[in-house]
């Protein structure tokens, strides 16, 4: 079985380094390709497949929202989040097909890792 991909879009350099971290110390097999913009995010999404999308949901050119706008995408997605704006959250469900969480910043890694899990090992909830 292929290792599980994940794109990782965080702008703060601090949350970025930690969660690639984490996730390569608790999912040693998963692949983390990492943007700081919804440019490199989509750069990175023409030429892989992802399985998983973990985002900040405010990012320097634009909002998470944009982006899941224009994807074909029904894997999860995480959206990380320091600020609860119901209307962007409400726009960004409605543009998903597959699963969705928020998390709030700080991220809790341990619900991080639930969430992730079955996803990695291809156990679906």
């Amino acid at each position: 079985m292929e290792a599980a991909k994940i794109l990782l879009i965080e702008d703060e350099e601090f949350i970025k380094i930690a969660l690639i971290e984490f996730l390569r110390l608790s999912f040693p097999e998963v692949k983390v390709y990492a943007a700081e913009t919804l440019t490199e995010a989509r750069k990175l999404w023409s030429q892989n497949q992802f399985d998983i999308i973990i985002s900040d949901c405010i990012l320097p050119d634009g909002l998470a929202c944009d982006f899941l706008e224009e994807i074909d995408f029904k894997g999860p997605i995480i959206i990380i989040t320091g600020i609860v704006d119901k209307d962007k959250l409400e726009k960004a469900a409605h543009l998903i097909k597959g699963p969705l969480y928020i998390l709030r910043k700080p991220v809790s890694l341990e619900k991080l890792a639930r969430i992730l899990l079955p996803y990695i090992t291809r156990e679906t909830p």
